[in-house]
């Protein structure tokens, strides 16, 4: 896919959007690598929310995304190779926030999923203790209800991370990163022919669900999710206190700060 660079911002994620539903997941991550290696961040800052939603799933579970707790490397070894590979701390989607967190872009995550008891502070107008929310939300003379917090990218992505963890997913069974040339090994939840006609279109754009067999038992020690929470665990609190070199931004360029310890 040629990506022009005086293309408005809206036609590329028109076009990251189209391509998750027509090119197959290899296919897809390569865009994404090039996208963030050519555009400014400018550009790439109105297709972040939406690469994160659809990497985690959406808040709400409607959208599973690339479903990290079922996807293990002996079940799927090129799609969980490629997706590790994407999310390692020093790899392309960490660069593009390490690309946005220098521009200093805020994103709007809701109050109303945070945890239960730090919800229920914010949205009676008490902030926590923890300095984490702090200057992060604006209260309004109407109350707490409908708050969002203005975090930076590296927040919104590690929260949107953690999230999906414990989000209760709408769609069953664990999926298939497949697309178009990609055949999935079972049909969609709903039984139709074909995932691109599938009447469930929420459950099925550009990922086909599959049950896991019942002699194959999901091991959180195999699941890319759990894999990667080590990773960036060794990665940003590095406990023998080395501090790993933050990523360029661009060849050649100053490379900004790792976030906070």
């Amino acid at each position: 896919m040629a990506f022009p660079h005086l293309q408005q911002p809206s036609f590329l994620l028109a076009s990251l959007k189209a391509d998750s539903i027509n090119k197959p997941f290899p296919q897809r991550c390569q865009d994404l690598v090039k996208v963030i290696e050519d555009f400014p961040a400018k550009e790439l800052h109105t297709i972040f929310p939406w690469l994160v939603e659809n990497i985690f799933g959406s808040l709400d579970g409607v959208l599973i995304g690339w479903n990290l707790r079922c996807l293990q490397g002996r079940v799927s070894p090129v799609e969980y190779s490629i997706a590790m590979e994407f999310l390692d701390p020093g790899g392309p989607m960490m660069k593009l926030v390490y690309k946005l967190q220098a521009e200093d872009y805020k994103f709007d995550f809701p109050v109303s999923y945070l945890p239960g008891p730090v919800k229920a502070s914010i949205q009676e107008c008490v902030l926590p203790d923890s300095p984490l929310y702090h200057n992060k939300v604006q209260f309004t003379p109407a109350g707490g209800l409908g708050l969002n917090l203005a975090l930076n990218p590296f927040e919104y992505y590690i929260f949107f991370f953690a999230l999906s963890l414990i989000t209760q997913k709408v769609g069953k069974g664990c999926l298939f990163l497949g697309g178009a040339g990609s055949r999935p090994k079972t049909s969609c939840t709903c039984q139709c022919s074909a995932a691109r006609q599938c009447p469930e279109p929420l459950l099925t754009t550009s990922l086909v669900f599959q049950p896991l067999p019942v002699s194959l038992h999901v091991r959180t020690s195999d699941c890319a999710y759990f894999i990667l929470v080590d990773r960036y665990l060794s990665w940003f609190l590095p406990t023998e206190g080395s501090v790993p070199p933050p990523l360029s931004s661009s060849p050649g360029g100053a490379s900004p700060s790792p976030p906070p310890r």
